[in-house]
């Protein structure tokens, strides 16, 4: 948490207030330092995922969930199917929620799902802080904190698993600084590549879950494809002009 800490106020001393609208943690930022940071110095709000029911706020949210129809005023309901991970949902917010060390209200959104195929229900929580303008409704939130990991999952565990990152190029340090940094501008350029390719793929699979395992099997199998394209072209083209000069 400290390197953290130093990397979100290095990234406001090189970008100043307001570089992002909200920072997204998971329950490990589940403290009063961690707001007060982006609150007070960093001018942003903030929203973690936690499925640690027996937090002081959690427990004032249940309560308040949970209560008789019509006995509390300002809690927003709602439900849905959510076919990318293939579960169904069943939500709860509600604002106005104080947290120990911390001035500002939070908002709280409890998460129930329940697969479709198989499986538990699992349940977690979503707070977050509306103190700049942040106005998220209760389906945003709930995306929000599944969004949670998606730099870890997208960004650092695929560029590992994509250009093999922990792998021993070269013992001379020079060497593999500078093939990780090639490496990182291939998978950079890559993932720019990625973020067009995702939405074809999915046009063409509507209703299938988008793993990146498969979409890059997907180009993988339209590159084969174009260089056998590519190739029986060029053999096509070889044979007539053969058969011209032999004429």
């Amino acid at each position: 948490m400290p390197a953290s800490y130093t990397l979100l106020r290095r990234v406001k001393a090189e970008l100043g207030d307001g570089m992002v609208d909200v920072v997204l943690g998971d329950g490990l930022y589940f403290n009063a330092p961690f707001f007060n940071l982006n609150i007070r110095e960093l001018h942003c709000d903030v929203l973690v995922k936690t499925d640690d029911a027996r937090r002081d706020v959690i427990v004032d949210a249940m309560g308040v969930f949970q209560a008789p129809p019509g006995t509390v005023d300002g809690i927003v309901r709602a439900e849905g199917t959510d076919v990318e991970r293939m579960c169904e949902y069943r939500l709860c917010m509600a604002d106005g929620f104080e947290m120990e060390g911390v001035t500002e209200p939070v908002s709280v959104v409890w998460v129930h799902e329940i697969p479709i195929k198989k499986g538990e229900p699992t349940d977690f929580w979503v707070i977050f802080t509306q103190c700049y303008g942040l106005q998220l409704t209760i389906e945003e939130a709930r995306e929000f904190g599944h969004l949670r990991w998606d730099v870890e999952n997208h960004g650092f565990k695929s560029l590992n698993q994509t250009v093999r990152t922990k792998h021993l190029y070269s013992h001379n340090s020079t060497a593999m600084l500078a093939i990780t940094m090639l490496l990182c501008v291939v998978f950079t350029l890559l993932q720019l590549f990625m973020n067009v390719v995702w939405t074809v793929v999915q046009s063409c699979y509507a209703g299938m879950k988008m793993t990146q395992k498969f979409v890059y099997a997907e180009i993988r199998r339209a590159i084969v494809l174009a260089a056998h394209s590519r190739a029986e072209r060029w053999a096509y083209t070889a044979t007539k002009l053969w058969k011209t000069r032999v004429v």
